[in-house]
């Protein structure tokens, strides 16, 4: 591996993990402003809502990596372009394809990550936070709701209509 590609990997492996970092924690923020009313009113201890919410941490992973990556790399090579970096690179005899070679392989490398996340660790901890959500933070009455169907429902306005 060249220097080059080193340094431009570094680049975007750390904005990268800065990135997602940032997106788990602003997705966790969120939820719980959404949430925020049944949970003071179901009175949920917070080591409960630490385990959803660490439960939770992969699905996140999986709904914000391919922006994270593409932030990642925008950001590394618009850096580059400001400092006149990819003309340097260019005016040295290096094509676009070798310049965005290791970005490419980056975004491959996180492709099959979040493969294997999503085959792997998605469907356990989906089971978990829907089993915490539906023993702490459902109501009986809203569990009974659901399962509840009715089925050829008619309605009669005025006059039989």
């Amino acid at each position: 591996m060249r220097i080059l590609d080193r340094y431009i990997n570094n680049s975007i492996i750390k904005i990268f993990i800065a990135t997602t970092l940032i997106f788990c924690f602003l997705y966790i923020v969120i939820e719980l402003a959404c949430t925020i009313d049944e949970i003071i009113d179901r009175k949920i201890p917070t080591g409960i809502l630490i385990k959803y919410y660490l439960s939770f941490i992969p699905i996140i992973l999986i709904r914000t990596s391919s922006f994270a990556c593409l932030i990642s790399v925008l950001f590394t090579f618009s850096a580059m372009n400001n400092s006149n970096e990819i003309i340097a690179m260019r005016t040295s005899g290096l094509s676009f394809w070798q310049i965005t070679k290791s970005a490419l392989c980056f975004g491959l490398i996180v492709s099959g990550l979040v493969f294997l996340v999503n085959e792997k660790l998605v469907p356990q901890s989906t089971i978990i936070t829907n089993k915490i959500r539906d023993e702490n933070m459902v109501l009986e009455v809203d569990r009974l709701s659901k399962t509840q169907r009715i089925d050829n429902l008619t309605f009669y306005g005025l006059q039989n209509r």
